[in-house]
């Protein structure tokens, strides 16, 4: 989940123009422009047969000095997503581009709070189920008799 969190993060920190992120508590006295990443919620479905898909939602937090101000940065991120057709880049571990990309559905934006606006972004990844392993049958014998 790293890598989507880090790529989700640069995107919004490029495209917004903030500078300092923060991925575990957000401290007194924040900086301001920076961006609140907290742990995504995952929920999930069968997909198919052999395959489940996980949608993973991230509530990224913008702090700026006025509520005007954060709403600003939040659509900015929000109409770059859109303008993308919500595709944004995975980043390796050495930034550069993995050439993967995260397929983010219908972002939203919202001010929740005096200087405070919250985009939601809602991505879906897809996993193959596990193959349950047992012993196997060598051979099926039937024992049947006839009806008198």
């Amino acid at each position: 989940m790293a890598k989507y969190t880090k790529s989700i993060a640069r995107t919004v920190m490029e495209t917004a123009d903030i500078h300092k992120v923060y991925f575990k508590d957000v401290p007194e006295g924040i900086i301001t422009p920076s961006l609140y990443v907290p742990s995504p919620s995952v929920t999930g479905s069968q997909s198919a047969l052999s395959s489940y898909y996980e949608l993973v939602t991230y509530h990224l937090k913008i702090f700026d000095k006025s509520r005007l101000e954060a709403w600003n940065r939040a659509q900015v991120v929000t109409r770059y997503i859109l303008s993308h057709s919500g595709r944004l880049p995975i980043y390796n571990a050495d930034g550069s581009e993995s050439g993967e990309i995260i397929k983010i559905q219908n972002p939203y934006a919202e001010v929740i709070d005096d200087g405070v606006a919250q985009v939601t972004v809602q991505f879906k990844t897809y996993r193959l189920t596990v193959e349950e392993r047992g012993s196997k049958a060598g051979a099926v014998i039937w024992d049947i008799k006839e009806k008198k």
